[in-house]
């Protein structure tokens, strides 16, 4: 069987930082992903995660990201768009993703498909409160995981 890793990021001491972590904790209550499916906690490891990750034909991160749109809006980023140097940083994170997907590129033995599932923050301050806004996306974006594993399963002829 071929391996999909989900990737939740973030700060869970830092309000909707740690969004990404809440959307994995939710994925792993409703037990419903198949068993090529990892889910891993990343938290703000940076490039720490990457043993955990590195035989894996798809990675899925989920995180805080800074982008135009609504508090607690969903957005899927792929390849390309995680990448660019333009722009502002996509992770809240100091090592940001854009430098993990970077050494992913360069260190593994394969590029496993990547896509970000981002969730744009509201605040980003001390505290383990998520603000209602975010917290209303973690069904969202669990869905948009879900939706994406599929699209990764077909793509990488993974058996579900």
């Amino acid at each position: 069987m071929k391996k999909i890793a989900v990737v939740g990021l973030g700060n869970i001491l830092m309000g909707d930082d740690g969004i990404g972590v809440r959307v994995v904790e939710q994925l792993e209550r409703e037990k419903c992903l198949s068993r090529s499916v990892t889910l891993i906690q990343g938290e703000t490891a940076g490039i720490t995660i990457l043993p955990y990750i590195e035989d894996a034909e798809a990675v899925i991160f989920v995180d805080a990201v800074i982008f135009d749109g609504e508090y607690g809006e969903v957005k899927i980023f792929k390849d390309d768009e995680i990448q660019t140097d333009r722009g502002p940083p996509l992770s809240v994170h100091e090592l940001g993703l854009k430098d993990v997907v970077s050494l992913i590129e360069l260190y593994f033995h394969h590029k496993p498909d990547i896509a970000l599932i981002g969730i744009k923050p509201k605040s980003i301050a001390e505290g383990l409160e998520i603000s209602p806004e975010v917290e209303k996306s973690i069904p969202i974006a669990a869905r948009t995981i879900m939706n994406e594993i599929e699209i990764f399963a077909d793509m990488t002829g993974i058996v579900r």
